[in-house]
């Protein structure tokens, strides 16, 4: 992945590497379990696990990691959509929307939405948004799913 100022930044268990230079990042042992993408804002936003069911969304901007936030299980991908909404996908069949508050780095991401009952047992692995604004879900069995959305609810 690369930021905005074209600096490569990939992590391994508890360690980024950053344009070549290896640089600690977290004293702790973390592990990067889910991708990670980079925000409008600039930062980049990756699922760690800390220990066995204890995974986090984490946010590390600027050399440092400025928020982190519970998830309920692991998470295979994340989104960004065009209003700058994040939305992460959980093994736990969660769908969670989230908004971006970089002016507060201490509250970087609030959960707007879970529509963990939508998808109970629909084991939901990959998400994408085509140029309509519809957001694709991928199954592990039941196929793809298309979502409508009309006022930040599913419609379809």
């Amino acid at each position: 992945m690369t930021d905005k100022g074209k600096i490569m930044w990939i992590e391994n268990r508890n360690q980024e590497f950053n344009s070549g230079k290896r640089k600690k990042i977290r004293q702790d042992k973390v592990e990067a379990y889910g991708h990670g993408l980079m925000d409008p804002y600039g930062a980049v936003i990756f699922n760690t696990q800390k220990a066995y069911n204890d995974f986090t969304l984490t946010v590390h901007r600027n050399g440092n990691t400025i928020f982190e936030y519970q998830l309920p299980y692991t998470s295979d991908q994340l989104l960004i959509d065009k209003k700058k909404r994040l939305w992460v996908i959980t093994r736990s069949d969660h769908l969670l929307m989230f908004t971006l508050h970089p002016e507060t780095p201490s509250n970087y991401l609030k959960l707007e939405k879970d529509f963990d009952s939508i998808f109970r047992r629909k084991s939901l692995r990959s998400i994408t948004m085509d140029s309509t604004g519809n957001i694709w879900l991928g199954t592990r069995y039941d196929g793809l799913l298309q979502l409508k959305f009309k006022n930040d609810s599913i419609i379809q």
